[in-house]
């Protein structure tokens, strides 16, 4: 990431280009949602927006090789959601590619000559100062 590259055009851009290719997508079947919908969908934009805002931070803040394996949750999330909510479970090939997938960032992390420190919770609001 470049170091005088805004957070904004960083998110904003995958935006952008998300919009553009969705939009020329749905033309064909476009249905105008309700206004619970449209609320919906921007709780959606504006919870991503900031998690890839908090995300932009977080690597700022910390080196990437300690980031990534917190992301690899996400596919843990994926499995349980899609479960309880989809009835969809993760087919042998889609195992195989996450358990590849979590082993490389395992052992990327691993493989530091630094040893691991987990930093400890950030507080907003310190005492006496």
């Amino acid at each position: 990431m470049a170091p005088k590259e805004r957070k904004v055009s960083l998110v904003g851009l995958q935006v952008f280009y998300s919009a553009i290719f969705n939009g020329i997508l749905m033309v064909p079947t476009f249905i105008i949602p309700t206004l619970e919908q449209l609320v919906i969908l921007l709780g959606i934009g504006v919870l991503g927006g900031i998690g890839g805002l908090l995300l932009i931070q977080a690597s700022k803040v910390t080196p990437a090789n300690l980031i990534a394996p917190v992301q690899y949750s996400q596919l843990i999330w994926a499995i349980l959601f899609g479960a309880m909510f989809f009835g969809e479970y993760p087919d042998w090939v889609a195992i195989v590619g996450m358990l590849i997938v979590v082993g490389a960032g395992l052992m990327n992390v691993l493989s530091e000559k630094r040893p691991i420190r987990w930093k400890p919770r950030v507080f907003f609001f310190r005492i006496g100062e």
